[in-house]
């Protein structure tokens, strides 16, 4: 199992400059091996899928004369029902509900018809079929237009968006009217396009300046009781901060928002991460110069937004917040302070008292201003803005755990991860971090161990961060450390308890309102059900992550979840499914800024294409000598190296690619795939077995093939069934595929057809999606002179094969493969 998580430093997830959020830690196999920022587009659907919305949302699109609903299937033209074909209607709404992104050729091929194998023609025919009953052409391409060497794209505007067909309404969240000057009174505030801003203030070095003024606020009168409730009926999302005539001073905007909610989140309440609101943010503003309030409200699972604005006023800053929705009157504050970040304490200690929380004055500090920048900086994912902040810092300053925690962050994106060791462990020594801080050091610790495959000292570092008193309050912190110790459980192949930290810390986030932390949760647990080979709950996990993470367009939270599918779905030999989720991992690739998971996730299409028979894409793909390939992508590209010579009949390539591969294999690295390349590697005369799990069915087959080799056929037959039962215990189809199918040939190289038919009959059903298994049925009946049933076999390996060739001897009728051997 690999490249299937993100997990966060001291979770949080971020994008980068292209979009304000957070940088993840990518986590294989249980285990965080490196930071990513998000590209500069990250991914959004271009509607929010059923299955994120529910079933009850009515998919409507109209265009043109032309409206499609995908609820009833309806098609009308001008007011009259059109009847369209199936296949054209299917194409269409992917098209369209996909319309943010080019879909590439297979992608749509298993959309429409759910296999793989379909000639070109046909995707051309369906597509001039497609354009023809809307008007459109080839030389036009007003509505669909053909990507080059990839698939196609729509680009005709909507009229309408599925969102606006929602059943029932949602309601919008919407501030309540107020004063001329209130926050919902948006025409005084600029709300400047967040990358712009973001880039400006990042690298001016602006510092709050102004007299001290008298403290004064003005204190709300008390809200309805209704209002209170609601808001704690649903999490709090905490909005950008407006900024007002201050150019220098906007990176407020993110660095308030994120003091705002850690203030709300330590008294107790569900406020979702930043880098969730940043996220949904940028798919609520798709398309449009201001976010749809109700798709933002869907995607985050809220209508309760606290909104704000600061602005300058004589020798200081006003700080405004307002809780609003459309079913009540709201809540609004204000505080008047000489410094900018005590008026934000200041607001948001009066919001707490409004929302009948006393709030945590002792527990976290008042952050100074630098401080709060460059956490604005990370959050943004704008590192080396964030280290020149940093290196600007007094040497006191700079001495600060909060700064000390950011300096080993920062360490770690520029990639010294020697430097990120030594900062935390410098960190976890002193004695004035108080319990939040030394919570946040303990979980980096144990992301890093976990990087470095030292999964006993990250469950040592999770379970010193549970034992603190501040793990016992709300909030995302203690989930990360509980989702962190199960990631290291699982490691350590202690699966129950495991699954007990999961699943505890997938309620918290759910308690916290946090939806990205409930989607990572559920990645985890997908990772644990494939550890455990339970590859249908593990689908699923991963499957209803990838609906969130779609959802809130999070780039390499979607390739991590893709892969992991890509990955289950070859071991069940769906290669139809597995290449779809390829075709989606590839329009990701360009927004993938980690050239190591790039490459890795090269080499997991290729595993698809592969699977399919398509070699020379493959090939394409895994192009180079393994040498200069960075980091963990060298074993990754040199296993699928090996394993397309091996399928091309390249067997000492393979073998010395292979051996390649197995000597930088990852620990702790799907174990099912590295012992499919020692198989590879050991198929050798003269070669002995790599080491690996003694009793793993392909090393049981090595055995046995090299038994045969010797010429102790009884040893060998022995082995193999040893090797099928063991292959059977596991119920991984592609490894019991394998055993079988050399168990198979086995047998009726000794004439012993009737015993080569009932092991084939293990993976008969298989043979309708795998090309080798459809292969090994041809080879059965025309051993066993079965004409009929031969043929059958052989059209169905035909329609599998791709580039893949068929033995010239097996596509001779078995009778006449007789006659030929009587003369």
């Amino acid at each position: 199992m690999g490249r299937v998580l993100s997990v966060s430093w001291t979770g949080t997830a971020r994008h980068d400059a292209g979009v304000p959020g957070n940088a993840t830690i990518a986590t294989r196999h249980g285990r965080a091996i490196a930071f990513a920022c998000w590209p500069d587009a990250p991914r959004s659907r271009a509607s929010m899928s059923r299955r994120a919305l529910g079933d009850n949302v009515r998919m409507r699109f109209s265009f043109g004369l032309w409206t499609f609903d995908s609820f009833t299937r309806d098609v009308d033209q001008g007011g009259v029902r059109v009847a369209v074909p199936r296949r054209v209607f299917d194409c269409l709404i992917y098209l369209i509900e996909h319309r943010d992104r080019a879909v590439g050729r297979d992608e749509l091929v298993a959309a429409v018809w759910g296999r793989v194998d379909v000639a070109d023609v046909q995707v051309s025919q369906l597509i001039a079929r497609s354009r023809r009953l809307i008007g459109d052409d080839a030389q036009s391409q007003h509505a669909i237009r053909t990507v080059a060497g990839f698939g196609y794209r729509w680009v005709m505007p909507l009229a309408s968006t599925p969102e606006d067909e929602t059943e029932p309404p949602q309601t919008r969240p919407v501030l309540t009217p107020g004063p001329a000057d209130d926050v919902a009174a948006e025409g005084n505030v600029v709300r400047r396009p967040l990358l712009p801003w973001l880039l400006a203030v990042l690298f001016a070095a602006a510092v709050l300046a102004g007299v001290l003024l008298q403290r004064s606020a003005r204190v709300p009168a008390a809200a309805p009781a209704d209002t209170v409730t609601a808001a704690r009926e649903q999490p709090l999302v905490v909005l950008p901060l407006a900024v007002e005539g201050a150019p220098e001073a906007v990176w407020i905007e993110l660095g308030a928002m994120d003091l705002i909610a850690d203030r709300l989140r330590r008294a107790g309440l569900p406020v979702p991460s930043s880098e969730s609101v940043l996220a949904a943010l940028h798919e609520a503003r798709r398309e449009r110069s201001a976010p749809d309030e109700a798709r933002l409200a869907a995607i985050l699972g809220s209508t309760q937004f606290v909104r704000g604005r600061a602005r300058p006023v004589t020798g200081g800053w006003e700080i405004v917040l307002q809780i609003g929705a459309d079913d009540g009157p709201g809540l609004r504050v204000e505080a008047v302070r000489a410094e900018v970040i005590d008026g934000v304490q200041a607001a948001s200690a009066q919001l707490l008292a409004a929302l009948g929380h006393a709030g945590d004055e002792a527990d976290g500090g008042d952050p100074d201003e630098r401080a709060q920048r460059i956490q604005a900086a990370v959050l943004a994912g704008r590192f080396d803005t964030a280290r020149d902040l940093l290196d600007g810092a007094p040497e006191t300053a700079r001495a600060s755990p909060r700064l000390r925690l950011l300096a080993a962050e920062i360490a770690y994106h520029g990639g010294d991860v020697a430097a990120a060791r030594e900062q935390l462990a410098q960190l976890a020594e002193r004695s004035d971090l108080d319990a939040a801080m030394r919570l946040r050091v303990l979980i980096a610790r144990g992301m890093l161990a976990l990087r470095e495959d030292d999964c006993a000292s990250a469950e040592r570092s999770f379970d010193a961060a549970l034992s603190l008193p501040a793990a016992l309050r709300p909030g995302p912190n203690p989930a990360h450390a509980l989702a962190g110790r199960g990631l290291a459980r699982s490691c350590l192949e202690r699966y129950a308890a495991a699954a007990d930290d999961l699943g505890l810390a997938r309620l918290r986030f759910e308690a916290a309102g946090d939806r990205l932390g409930i989607a990572r949760a559920d990645n985890y647990l997908g990772l644990l059900d494939a550890r455990r080979r339970r590859g249908e709950a593990a689908l699923k996990h991963f499957e209803s992550a990838l609906a969130t993470y779609d959802a809130f367009g999070v780039v390499d939270a979607q390739r991590a979840a893709l892969s992991g599918i890509l990955m289950l779905r070859a071991e069940q030999l769906q290669w139809h499914e597995a290449l779809g989720a390829a075709g989606r991992l590839g329009a990701l690739r360009a927004r993938v800024s980690d050239p190591v998971q790039r490459r890795i996730l090269d080499a997991d299409r290729a595993r698809a294409l592969v699977g399919v028979g398509r070699y020379g894409e493959a090939e394409a793909l895994l192009a180079g000598d393994g040498s200069g390939e960075p980091g963990e992508a060298a074993a990754h590209l040199d296993a699928m190296r090996a394993d397309l010579a091996w399928r091309r009949g390249q067997p000492e390539l393979a073998r010395q690619v292979a051996a390649r591969a197995l000597a930088g294999w990852p620990p702790h690295e799907d174990e099912e795939r590295r012992a499919w390349i020692a198989w590879i590697a050991a198929t050798a005369a003269d070669a002995k077995a790599p080491p690996a799990e003694p009793a793993h069915p392909l090393q049981l087959l090595a055995a046995a093939q090299r038994a045969t080799r010797d010429g102790d056929r009884e040893r060998a037959e022995s082995q193999l069934r040893d090797a099928l039962a063991a292959a059977e215990a596991r119920a991984t189809p592609a490894t019991v595929a394998r055993v079988a199918i050399d168990y198979v040939h086995w047998l009726l190289d000794g004439g012993r057809s009737d015993d080569a038919a009932a092991v084939a009959g293990r993976i008969t059903g298989w043979a309708e999606r795998d090309f080798d298994c459809a292969l090994l049925r041809v080879a059965l009946f025309h051993a066993r002179g079965e004409a009929e049933a031969w043929a059958r076999a052989l059209a169905q390996a035909r329609a599998l094969a791709g580039e893949r060739a068929i033995p010239a001897a097996l596509q001779i009728a078995p009778a006449a493969a007789a006659s030929l051997a009587i003369h």
